[in-house]
C-alpha cells in the first residue's frame, strides 16, 4: 500500500480536516495510507544550510541518505530510506562480497537542506564506518550511526562550502563517543578557525579560546549520547548539552571559517547520526529543534 503525502497539492500535514474529520483521524484515502508525520525541517527549515541524518528530515525529500563503499570489493552503493529511516538492510547487503561480510565505509552523506552541501571525501581507510564487517554501526540505543576513524573526517563539497559566522550560526550535533578528545565540528579557513571539541570542552576562534565548556569532557547522559547545541551569536554565544541549560556562554566575536569538517575524531569510537547547520543563531527555536531530535532518537 502506498502513502498520501499531499492532497490537491497541499502537504498533508497542513490539511486540518477532511469531510468533517480531523486529518489525524483519517487513516486512508482510496486505499492509500495518509502520512501525517511532521518532519523536523518542515517545522524548523528557515535558515538551514546543511542537514544530515539517518532519518528523513523533510516530507518532500526524495534523495538518498548516503553513498557507501565495500572495503574489499570496492563496490559503491547508494543507500536510501525505508519508512523515513535509513535502509539498514541495504547497508548489510552492501557488506557482502562472495558470501563474506566486510567493512562498509561512508564516502558521502547527502545534504537534505536542498543546498547541495553533501559531506563527501575520496575513499580511504579513514572514511567513517557504517558496518564493521560483522554488524551495523549504531548508537547505544540501537539506531544507525557512522563511526569516525582515528583523525578521520568528512569535509563538505568544496563547490558548496559553508561559511561559519561567529556572529550568527547554529549547529546541532547528535553524537556518541567512547573516549576523550572528539571534535563535534571542525572548521577552518576564512579569518580563523572555529571548532567545538568534546575532549577539552572548547569552542575556539582565531583569537584563542573564546568559549570553554568544561575543563574535561562534558558530562554524558546515561546512554552516553550527546546532543550538542552550539549557538554562535557574537558576545552572546552559548553551548548546550542534551536538555540542560547553557553549559557556558561567552563572546565568540565575529570569527568565521569557510571550510567545515564533520567528525574530526581523534580517537576511534566517535559516532554520529544527525547534524543540522543553520546560517543564523536559532535561540528562539533551539528548544523546539532539540526536542524534535530527542523525541525521535530517544537520547535522554
Amino acid at each position: 500500500m502506498g502513502t498520501v503525502s499531499k492532497l490537491l497539492g497541499v502537504d498533508i500535514a497542513s490539511v486540518t480536516g477532511l469531510n468533517g474529520k480531523a486529518i489525524a483521524d483519517v487513516a486512508t484515502i482510496l486505499g492509500q495510507t495518509v502520512d501525517t508525520e511532521s518532519y523536523l525541517l518542515d517545522d524548523y527549515g528557515d535558515d538551514i544550510e546543511g542537514a544530515y541524518s539517518m532519518r528523513i528530515l523533510k516530507a518532500d525529500y526524495t534523495g538518498y541518505c548516503m553513498k557507501v563503499r565495500n572495503e574489499n570489493s570496492g563496490v559503491e552503493t547508494e543507500i536510501g530510506f525505508v519508512d523515513a529511516y535509513v535502509n539498514t538492510a541495504a547497508i548489510e547487503a552492501a557488506a557482502d562480497d562472495g558470501g563474506t561480510d566486510y567493512n562498509v565505509r561512508l564516502i558521502k552523506w547527502y545534504d537534505q537542506s536542498g543546498n547541495g552541501r553533501d559531506f563527501s571525501r575520496a575513499y580511504d581507510a579513514s572514511c567513517p564506518l557504517v558496518f564493521d564487517g560483522s554488524a551495523l554501526i549504531t548508537l547505544s540505543t540501537g539506531k544507525q550511526a557512522l563511526e569516525a576513524e582515528n583523525n578521520g573526517w568528512l569535509p563538505t563539497n568544496a563547490g558548496a562550502a559553508f561559511s561559519i559566522d561567529g556572529a550568527g550560526t547554529s549547529i546541532f550535533n547528535l553524537q556518541e563517543w567512547a573516549t576523550n578528545w572528539q571534535s563535534w565540528i571542525y572548521a577552518t579557513g576564512g579569518t580563523g578557525t572555529v571548532w567545538a571539541d568534546a575532549g577539552y570542552g572548547y569552542v575556539r576562534g582565531n583569537a584563542g579560546t573564546l568559549v570553554q565548556i568544561t575543563s574535561g569532557r562534558p558530562a554524558e547522559a546515561a546512554s552516553g549520547i550527546i546532543l550538542g547545541q552550539v549557538i554562535f551569536n557574537g558576545a552572546s554565544s552559548a553551548v548546550y548539552e542534551n536538555g540542560s541549560g547553557g553549559l557556558i556562554s561567552g563572546d565568540m566575536g565575529s570569527n568565521d571559517a569557510d571550510s567545515l569538517f564533520l567528525l574530526r575524531g581523534m580517537k576511534n569510537g566517535h559516532r554520529a547520526s544527525e547534524i543540522l547547520i543553520y546560517s543564523a543563531e536559532k535561540s528562539s527555536d533551539r528548544v523546539g529543534i532539540r526536542d524534535n531530535i530527542n523525541d525521535y532518537w530517544e537520547m535522554y
